[in-house]
C-alpha cells in the first residue's frame, strides 16, 4: 500500500475543515457556534496524523528538521485552502463580510468600549517610537529598512512613503 504525503495529508485535512466549516455554516447560520473547534481539532488530528504516520515509516531520518518539514507541508497545504475558502466565501455572499464587521462590533459594544485599551496603549507606544526612529535616521521613501524587535508587528513588511 502507498503511503500518503505530507502534502496530500494537507489536503485531506483540508478539505475536511472546508467541509465541516460549511455544514456548521449553514446549519446555525453563521460560524458563532461552539462547533467551529470542531475545525480546530480537525486542523490538530490532521498534523498528529501526518507526524505519527512520518515516525512510524521505516528507513526515514527522524531529527526535529525532518518531522518540522512533514508538519510544516501540511500546514501550509491546510493553511492555504482555508485562507482561499474565506476570500470564496466571502465574495460568493456579500452579507458575510458585513455579518462578520456587525458581530465584531456588537462584541465590543458588549465589552463596553468601543476601542479596546490594548489597542490605544499599543497606538501610542508604536507609532511615536517608529516616527522618532525614522525621522532620527533620515530615512527617505527610496532607502531600504530592516526593522528589528521582539514583537508581531515588526515581522510585517512596511512601505514608508512620506
Amino acid at each position: 500500500m502507498k503511503t500518503l504525503s505530507a502534502t496530500y495529508k494537507g489536503l485531506v485535512t483540508g478539505l475536511l475543515m472546508v467541509a465541516i466549516s460549511l455544514v456548521i455554516y449553514y446549519l446555525q447560520k453563521g460560524f458563532d457556534s461552539n462547533l467551529r473547534y470542531i475545525t480546530y481539532a480537525t486542523y490538530t488530528v490532521g498534523i498528529y496524523w501526518t507526524l505519527s504516520s512520518y515516525s512510524n515509516m521505516p528507513g526515514v531520518i527522524k531529527t526535529f528538521r525532518s518531522f518540522f518539514s512533514q508538519g510544516f507541508r501540511c500546514f501550509i497545504v491546510v493553511t492555504l485552502m482555508m485562507v482561499s475558502f474565506t476570500y470564496i466565501l466571502i465574495k460568493s455572499d456579500p452579507s458575510f463580510e458585513a455579518e462578520m464587521a456587525e458581530n465584531q462590533r456588537i462584541g465590543l459594544e458588549e465589552k463596553g468600549n468601543l476601542t479596546p485599551d490594548e489597542q490605544v496603549l499599543f497606538l501610542t507606544d508604536i507609532f511615536p517610537t517608529g516616527w522618532s526612529a525614522v525621522k532620527w535616521a533620515k530615512v527617505t521613501p527610496v532607502d531600504t529598512v530592516a526593522i528589528s524587535e521582539a514583537d508581531l508587528l515588526a515581522l510585517w513588511p512596511r512601505n514608508l512613503h512620506g
